[in-house]
């Protein structure tokens, strides 16, 4: 009979922790969304546009939602994603948050 071993947990010095300023990350945002500023008809707004970020966000790396068909974060889903809501944003005619449902 084998006695089982017990799990020891890896060491801090092993493990690899990704820090993320979240001041640098809404520059960036910002940087690379005021390129359809000019061509959007509506203000631009980067709080809304962090806010759709986020919401994109979760459909790509939520462990609790479906994930989309053929979108994966490992395969650049995210970047796509992007540059889909980037040429889509400007044609919705007015602020998609003043939108509707019918």
């Amino acid at each position: 009979m084998s006695i089982p071993v017990a799990y020891e947990p890896s060491s801090l010095e092993s493990i690899n922790f990704y820090l993320l300023h979240l001041t640098l990350m809404r520059e960036y945002l910002d940087l690379e969304f005021q390129e359809i500023e000019t061509i959007l008809p509506f203000d631009y707004n980067l709080e809304r546009i962090i806010d759709d970020f986020i919401l994109l966000a979760v459909f790509i790396g939520n462990d609790f939602l479906p994930h989309l068909p053929d979108v994966h974060i490992h395969e650049n889903g995210l970047e796509r994603l992007f540059e889909i809501y980037k040429q889509v944003l400007p044609s919705l005619g007015e602020s998609p948050r003043n939108l509707s449902i019918r």
